[in-house]
């Protein structure tokens, strides 16, 4: 094999000629560099685009969480409106525990919250009184049926100063759910 030294003084001058040419007038290096840099605006872009999804999603969660709270208060309401004139003490008692134990449970995701604080602050004060209301028309006699419907003119105001309240904390729902004022 012989050597020619010629063609081989050519090729080392042509790879000189390469490596002595800075790489970035090369038209090779900017196609990866501008695809990179192309590639990372829309990584950006579509990391932005979930965040506003993922907030798109959690407030879409609030508000079925609040729609279901209204629901379930609505039931409140009806049960509240419904009393009748002969409605005996212990059917009271039942009705004003178990209001009680549902709006307590209802509410209590709302005690620290600028906009509902005070509505749920007067929806415990008037469970108070409901529950107080019910202390003078106590039977002594169970087994002996109440005929002057104390137990229902007892009860009557307190529930509905209740059932007011319970309406207005709706509202206040609705109103965020519906984005009105804001």
């Amino acid at each position: 094999m012989q050597l020619d030294f010629q063609s081989l003084a050519e090729q080392i001058t042509g790879l000189s000629t390469v490596v002595t040419t800075p790489f970035w007038k090369e038209f090779d290096f900017w196609i990866p560099v501008i695809v990179g840099i192309v590639g990372s605006f829309f990584s950006v872009l579509a990391f932005l685009q979930a965040r506003k999804a993922k907030d798109a999603a959690i407030e879409a969660g609030n508000t079925v969480k609040m729609q279901t709270i209204i629901i379930e208060l609505s039931e409140v309401s009806h049960r509240l409106d419904s009393l009748d004139m002969k409605v005996q003490f212990s059917e009271v008692r039942d009705l004003v525990n178990q209001t009680s134990r549902r709006l307590e449970r209802l509410m209590a995701g709302f005690h620290d919250h600028a906009e509902f604080g005070e509505t749920v602050s007067a929806l415990e004060e008037a469970l108070k009184i409901a529950q107080a209301s019910l202390v003078d028309v106590c039977p002594i006699n169970p087994n002996i049926e109440d005929t002057s419907y104390a137990v229902y003119h007892a009860i009557q105001v307190p529930l509905a100063n209740l059932n007011g309240l319970v309406g207005k904390f709706m509202g206040l729902l609705e109103k965020k759910t519906a984005h009105i004022g804001e």
